[in-house]
């Protein structure tokens, strides 16, 4: 039952991968959980884009509801805000708040760090050729188990 064996290795990786951010966070002093921290990270990364709650199953791999839950509790953290769309008023922009970004400018290079010490950890005695592999074949793996999008 290989199908067993691949969702175990892959369920123990993200397990794992979550443990380590959430240590990253606690040490940093950061009130968010690691699903939460994920979603303003990726808000920060991508502020020259607009991004909509209605987007984030696709974006982060999570359903509707989950989604809703996060953003929910960011905005009540008072961490993003929910903007109108000018163009279609059901459509809520996901907009961080100034203070939120500049608290991720200012620790950028200690977040850095920290996630490239758990970079590390992950390929220890894996080649450069190895973890490109990984990396690539992980991809891949997704992709072969995503529904088409037709």
């Amino acid at each position: 039952m290989q199908i067993y064996d691949y969702n175990y290795h892959v369920k123990k990786l993200d397990i794992l991968l979550s443990k380590q951010l959430s240590k990253v966070l606690v040490a940093q002093d950061i009130p968010f959980t690691d699903s939460q921290a994920t979603l303003i990270m990726y808000l920060y990364h991508h502020q020259d884009q607009v991004i909509y709650q209605k987007n984030l199953p696709t974006i982060l791999g999570i359903s509707g509801p989950t989604g809703n839950g996060l953003v929910k509790r960011l905005v009540q953290k008072r961490a993003l805000e929910l903007r109108e769309d000018p163009q279609d008023g059901r459509l809520k922009q996901l907009v961080l708040v100034p203070e939120i970004v500049a608290d991720i400018t200012r620790r950028q290079a200690d977040f850095e760090r920290a996630f490239a010490d758990i970079d590390r950890q992950l390929t220890t005695g894996m080649s450069a050729d190895e973890v490109r592999m990984f990396r690539n074949l992980l991809k891949r793996a997704i992709q072969n188990m995503t529904p088409n999008q037709s």
